[in-house]
């Protein structure tokens, strides 16, 4: 396949208190930097619906695909925005890193901020190479070290086309155990090699990913709601 461009861009939550630095004071000098860097894929993080409609409006090369993580499927998204001209759409999936990964704004608890925390992954179709790529979108707890942690191993466990997957991950406070790109972070890599059995079991019961969550002293808190269906829907 022909040579890539991917960009992960962290927007930062639309926040009047930002003064001058707030989204909608820089969003001009945002589509600039796009349109000079011209990517072929875009994960973006921390992107409100006001935020992405903006962003579409002025992006009209590009498809933007993903949902909200709040409950109702609203909040901040995960969003992948591809050009229109490069590549077609094969199939999307949003999903929640907790024990109930289609319960729409469901958290691990433990020590997890207040904030759900999920994944979009798209399944693209390249006109040029007229091949599948599958590309991941997240972003990990800000609070957490074991939610971080956990939440990247269930990542890997659910994301069913990780072998060939474009992993962009943002993080607004770095760490020295941070999980940054889970195909080079070599924790990670242990800790997945740890767990790799009960990770198998996962894909297929539902009931050990509850185990593994149990073991990592955090408690599932999913926060049932009407919405799962929802939760696959690209606005």
């Amino acid at each position: 396949m022909a040579t890539v461009k991917v960009m992960t861009y962290n927007l930062r939550v639309d926040n009047a208190g930002d003064g001058i630095n707030s989204f909608t004071n820089r969003h001009a000098r945002v589509i600039a930097m796009l349109a000079e860097q011209r990517p072929d894929l875009i994960g973006f993080q921390e992107c409100t619906h006001h935020m992405r409609a903006y962003l579409e409006q002025h992006m009209q090369d590009y498809v933007f695909v993903g949902c909200g993580r709040e409950k109702d499927c609203t909040g901040e998204s995960m969003a992948i925005a591809y050009r229109k001209d490069a590549f077609a759409l094969v199939s999307v999936d949003n999903f929640w890193l907790t024990a109930t990964p289609h319960v729409p704004g469901s958290t691990l608890g433990g020590d997890q901020s207040a904030c759900p925390r999920m994944a979009t992954i798209a399944v693209l179709r390249s006109f040029s190479a007229q091949q599948e790529i599958c590309v991941c979108n997240t972003h990990l707890d800000h609070v957490g070290k074991v939610a971080r942690q956990i939440e990247a191993a269930l990542l890997c466990a659910l994301s069913y086309c990780s072998e060939r997957i474009a992993m962009q991950e943002a993080f607004k406070k770095v760490e020295k155990d941070a999980f940054r790109f889970a195909g080079e972070n070599e924790k990670l890599k242990r800790t997945i090699e740890s767990m790799q059995e009960e990770l198998d079991n996962l894909r297929k019961d539902a009931a050990v990913m509850r185990s593994i969550l149990d073991r990592a002293a955090l408690t599932a808190t999913p926060q049932p709601t009407p919405q799962a269906e929802k939760a696959k829907y690209v606005p």
